[in-house]
């Protein structure tokens, strides 16, 4: 015998669907001549590990974005890399702001960090 599924269950599973999905990156935009890509992190709670992994998680997607090459040979990689560490280097720094003021007033506002290269 097959049951009908509750309209009020299917409305939650819809919603659980729509929450967890993931958040793609942004087109790099120039900020101050500089390629940047803003990450979101409104919809995430900072306060638990999956919370701050998956904005972890988020931000190196962006860094690769940011920082991807298309030729072969050792100097674009090795730009590529120098490039990856700069937007990982600065944007860890949000993160941990992120996270430390995660809950508080101070934070209030804010939604996003961005990632830049060089």
């Amino acid at each position: 015998m097959i049951k009908a599924v509750s309209p009020l269950l299917f409305v939650a599973c819809a919603l659980a669907a729509t929450i967890h999905a993931p958040v793609r990156a942004e087109a790099p935009i120039l900020v101050e001549g500089q390629p940047t890509i803003f990450v979101p992190y409104g919809d995430l709670d900072l306060s638990r590990p999956a919370g701050r992994a998956t904005l972890n998680g988020r931000v190196h997607r962006a860094a690769d974005t940011l920082c991807a090459i298309d030729v072969r040979g050792i100097g674009p990689v090795m730009e590529a890399r120098r490039c990856r560490d700069t937007a990982l280097t600065s944007a860890h720094v949000q993160v941990d702001r992120a996270i430390a003021l995660y809950g508080t007033d101070r934070l209030a506002g804010r939604s996003s960090l961005s990632v830049a290269s060089r």
